[in-house]
């Protein structure tokens, strides 16, 4: 798969409604405050007194919490002082990880048309990308398949490991009663599907998981070309046309070689008519396979913006295959074609460094 990178960047508006996807962790509740603080304090290297100082608690009560525990292998007293064992210190990250949850979340924008989410979340300090698209996560009010959404944000293996182990809440709120807000984006490159291609200079090799879903439909131009019926055949009628095919049949010798270099060219354009070739015109790229025609959008004359590179293209390729050249007329059509790209490629619209809508 190949595609090829557009020259000017296509805008993309997209329609959906704004929400905010809430994250909780009841690893907090769990574990209660002086408990956290031990695994903290360990975790930093804090001694019993030193603790103690900072909760007000006695010793007794600090090792009576400390020794819940060294019981569940989570702690272990060296020196008279605490150290996260390998297991404690696992649940210490995800302690620290679920704090951070408490405080982030995802404003999202859900696009009712494609069925699916985008959103960007705000854990920072947790995930190197900050917007990405998943598919749909909303039912009614509440999300479903919420593991493949924190999943795409690339969290620490931590979140998820919280949310298999049912330690993380999810509440989706929408906002009610709004009108749909209007998304821009932009579309940087569009996938070549075709057979041929106008100019290779833009083209970028792709891995196969670039078209991984989900999808939104790009509607695009299409122009076509094919044989228009030649000339010096349309002064011929219907009727004459079938007396001298009976001829050809029944009576050659009664034809003339006029009559007879009609026939094969007839036969020769018969056999041509059909041949169309069809041109993306955002990408240069040629088909003889009519594209998928985009339900949405009707015919849209050329007028005189006609490619000369689909002429030429499909006059050397009929020359090749032996059309005659003197009955080379064409005609022009043109339709929407529809295109699946995947969401992943679209960026969200900037202008001059400033988002066109705020997440916030």
């Amino acid at each position: 798969m190949w595609i090829r990178q557009l020259p000017e960047p296509m805008k993309i508006e997209i329609v959906g409604f704004l929400g905010k996807l809430l994250i909780t962790s009841t690893l907090k509740t769990e574990l209660g405050p002086v408990l956290r603080l031990l695994l903290k304090g360990a975790a930093q290297g804090a001694t019993i007194e030193e603790i103690m100082k900072v909760t007000d608690l006695s010793e007794s009560v600090i090792r009576e919490q400390a020794d819940w525990l060294i019981r569940r292998g989570m702690l272990e007293e060296v020196e008279e002082d605490f150290v996260l064992t390998l297991n404690g210190n696992e649940l210490y990250k995800r302690l620290i990880v679920s704090e951070q949850l408490d405080s982030g979340g995802w404003d999202i924008f859900f696009d009712v048309d494609h069925d699916r989410v985008l959103f960007k979340n705000h854990l920072e300090t947790l995930v190197e990308i900050e917007k990405t698209v998943t598919p749909s996560l909303y039912q009614k009010e509440n999300p479903f398949n919420t593991l493949k959404l924190i999943e795409a944000t690339m969290p620490p293996e931590e979140v998820i490991e919280q949310l298999e182990a049912e330690q993380l809440t999810v509440k989706l709120q929408f906002q009610k009663g709004t009108k749909p807000h209007v998304r821009p984006f932009i579309l940087r490159a569009i996938p070549t599907y075709f057979e041929e291609i106008i100019d290779t200079s833009l083209l970028i090799e792709t891995s196969s998981n670039i078209l991984e879903g989900p999808f939104f439909d790009l509607h695009y131009l299409i122009e076509s070309i094919h044989l228009k019926e030649p000339s010096l055949f349309q002064q011929i009628t219907a009727d004459e046309w079938e007396q001298l095919e009976r001829f050809r049949e029944e009576r050659p010798d009664w034809l003339s070689n006029e009559a007879y270099s009609l026939l094969k060219k007839r036969d020769m354009y018969k056999r041509f008519k059909e041949t169309s070739l069809y041109m993306d015109k955002e990408t240069g790229s040629f088909s003889r396979e009519a594209p998928p025609m985009s339900q949405q959008n009707g015919e849209k004359s050329l007028g005189t913006n006609r490619s000369s590179a689909l002429f030429i293209h499909f006059q050397k390729e009929l020359f090749e295959k032996g059309y005659d050249m003197e009955m080379f007329e064409v005609e022009y059509d043109s339709y929407y074609a529809v295109k699946q790209i995947p969401v992943s490629w679209l960026e969200e619209y900037m202008n001059q460094g400033v988002a066109h809508e705020s997440w916030s």
